[in-house]
């Protein structure tokens, strides 16, 4: 509870309101076939759809998740705004980028 302590706009982690973390990982080894790896994330999705209704629908930016199709919102919520015009200042050229950044204001 402490980190709810500290108002959700005053640092990039959005994330003061939550009652707790839940993270579904799955992992495999080299010789698995890539049917018990499709059966794995099977899974996982399902889980993962299973406890949405009982989640905030946010998502944690330490635990990178592709299959997010809104991740800006789910990882910085109400703070993108203000990142996004923080990183167009201190990374004009947008070098520092990946597939689910901070998009540039």
């Amino acid at each position: 509870g402490q980190m709810n302590r500290v108002r959700s706009d005053a640092t990039a982690f959005v994330h003061r309101d939550s009652v707790w973390l839940m993270d579904c990982g799955m992992n495999w080894t080299a010789t698995d076939t890539q049917q018990t790896i499709e059966r794995n994330l099977d899974w996982q999705r399902a889980f993962y759809n299973a406890m949405l209704r009982y989640s905030n629908q946010q998502a944690y930016q330490n635990f990178a998740d592709p299959s997010l199709t809104d991740y800006a919102r789910a990882y910085y919520g109400s703070n993108l705004p203000r990142l996004s015009r923080i990183k167009k200042q201190v990374d004009p050229n947008h070098l520092v980028q990946f597939a689910q950044s901070i998009p540039p204001a």
